[in-house]
């Protein structure tokens, strides 16, 4: 349990981002990158305590930020080239990303991560109550998180995409590289965009695959 003092500072918080959502939520990203980097700047600070708590207690302080956002967009096709250029010439052609439009965000640092994304359901169901457009969910690759949106989905017969975010992708891949190379080897900056590039062309599960091969039967 958190002491009652840091209970009253997290509501405290909690209500002035409820209130700061109005103002925001009719920005774009850097709008949801804004109020991101001031969640964790006021997590950040440090708790008063004492030496009565337990190491139990003192790790359960931690206390992340639930954020997710529902929007409209119209698909925008890419080549792995738009996203991951090679070259400069590659990248001065690169294709636009879709932009976001009507946007609906929401924060919660008391919130559990199932609530946030049953709330997020919620807010696609009333824009789409039939299911006739495409559902598109955008993730980190948690774990849990992806179970909730599964489980989410399930409940309410839609059927959805599930997309990692690729910068995500390609902090997966470095953690990787360095199980195969040494620290700072040149080497594993190639075969990060090799796999990445894989991935990006369709072939994620062949390139996870190939990972736990090499990991599990290493040269």
């Amino acid at each position: 349990m958190l002491p009652a003092q840091d209970v009253a500072a997290v509501q405290a918080a909690t209500a002035r981002y409820r209130a700061a959502l109005a103002k925001i939520e009719a920005d774009d990203e850097a709008g949801r990158a804004t109020l991101i980097n001031r969640l964790r700047r006021w997590l950040a600070q440090p708790r008063p305590t004492t030496t009565a708590t337990s190491a139990a207690e003192e790790s359960n302080r931690k206390r992340m930020a639930e954020v997710g956002a529902v929007y409209d967009a119209t698909p925008a096709a890419h080549a792995v080239a738009d996203i991951m250029p090679s070259s400069d010439a590659e990248r001065d052609p690169a294709t636009a990303g879709p932009t976001a439009a009507n946007k609906w965000l929401t924060v919660s640092v008391e919130q559990s991560t199932s609530t946030v994304i049953a709330s997020i359901f919620d807010e696609a169901v009333h824009r789409d109550p039939r299911h006739q457009r495409t559902w598109v969910v955008l993730v980190e690759g948690n774990g849990h998180q992806l179970d909730r949106i599964a489980a989410e989905a399930c409940a309410r017969e839609v059927t959805v995409s599930v997309v990692v975010d690729f910068v995500h992708v390609l902090g997966y891949l470095w953690k990787a590289a360095w199980c195969f190379f040494r620290e700072a080897d040149p080497a594993a900056e190639a075969w990060v965009a090799a796999k990445a590039r894989e991935a990006l062309r369709g072939h994620a599960t062949a390139v996870a695959g190939a990972i736990r091969r090499t990991a599990t039967n290493p040269p």
